[in-house]
């Protein structure tokens, strides 16, 4: 199927469908006027990359999960890990998040407001901590 029926069917842009095929997570062939021609198993390989960027993984945790999906008796271990390992990164990313909002709400604070003339004052607190 051509490039354009694979967006179809699947939802996804033609250009992440040309990222993913550039990044060895699709395959095609060319065909005779050099089109994309994607067999009918894309689908549900795009359907599974989808799913996979919705967990947030990244393109190299993508590619072992898809690799370890073709091989689903041997590689539960494997992907527990992976999907492990992908959790505690979110619980570190969560926890930079809730600082930074402690911090953000902490530089308002010291704001007195839009009407105040004179210099911000999260300006000058910004700048006094780069010192």
């Amino acid at each position: 199927m051509k490039i354009g029926e694979l967006a179809r069917k699947t939802g996804l842009p033609i250009a992440t469908l040309r990222f993913y095929e550039m990044e060895g997570l699709l395959d095609s062939q060319r065909s005779s006027g050099n089109y994309r021609d994607f067999p009918e198993e894309a689908v549900a390989q795009a359907e599974r990359i989808r799913l996979y960027r919705s967990l947030d993984l990244t393109l190299p945790e993508i590619r072992s999960m898809l690799r370890l999906a073709e091989t689903p008796a041997s590689s539960c271990g494997q992907v527990c890990e992976l999907i492990g390992h992908h959790l505690e990164k979110v619980r570190r990313q969560r926890e930079r998040l809730q600082h930074l909002e402690i911090e953000l709400q902490r530089l308002l604070t010291i704001c007195p407001g839009p009407t105040t003339p004179g210099d911000c004052q999260i300006l000058a607190e910004l700048a006094g901590s780069r010192s």
